[in-house]
């Protein structure tokens, strides 16, 4: 397969789509963010991130030097954020999903999100976060939550996995691509 130029790659995918990387650093997942939300953000449609408070500040950082207005966009419920570590915490009961704390939070979120109607994509990485932790069942569960919401829902997913989460249990990459339909590899 050939690859495409980042933004041709972006630019091209649909709703309903579930797209993995996995990431050797910190640099290469937030690069992917911004081609994730930048342009979207830029047209008027909304963008959720859940991800780390320190990948949250680099994203901002990045859109506030595209000229992105953030504080608009967050007052306007454009630009989602939440924290991954704090969302798993909420979401994990002895080791578990209580996949009625999910749902609660999901539809919230995406409640907010398409507010008037409007288009929005949804990137994150608290499966990568429960991949590094070693916990890959628990990271396929809430992939599978998150894939029905988003068909459901009509929105792209966004999924981001640092590859060192992979080093104890090389051969859980494999179930980790079979739940996405695409893996962007710049």
């Amino acid at each position: 397969m050939a690859r495409q130029h980042p933004h041709a790659f972006w630019a091209s995918i649909s709703a309903c789509e579930h797209i993995v990387q996995i990431f050797d650093t910190d640099e290469s997942f937030v690069d992917a963010l911004v081609e994730f939300t930048a342009s979207p953000l830029m047209r008027g449609e909304t963008a959720v991130v859940v991800v780390t408070k320190d990948h949250l500040r680099e994203l901002e950082r990045r859109l506030s030097i595209l000229g992105i207005n953030l504080p608009a966009l967050t007052s306007d419920d454009r630009l989602i954020s939440i924290d991954a570590e704090e969302a798993l915490s909420q979401l994990l009961v002895n080791d578990r999903f209580d996949k009625h704390a999910f749902t609660r939070l999901a539809q919230l979120t995406v409640t907010r999100a398409g507010r008037s109607g409007r288009k929005f994509r949804v990137a994150g990485e608290m499966v990568g976060l429960l991949a590094a932790g070693g916990h890959f069942d628990l990271a396929i569960d809430l992939e599978r939550l998150w894939a029905r919401l988003g068909k459901s829902g009509s929105f792209p997913l966004f999924c981001g996995y640092p590859r060192s989460a992979f080093a104890v249990d090389p051969d859980s990459i494999s179930r980790v691509w079979a739940e996405h339909s695409a893996i962007f590899a710049p």
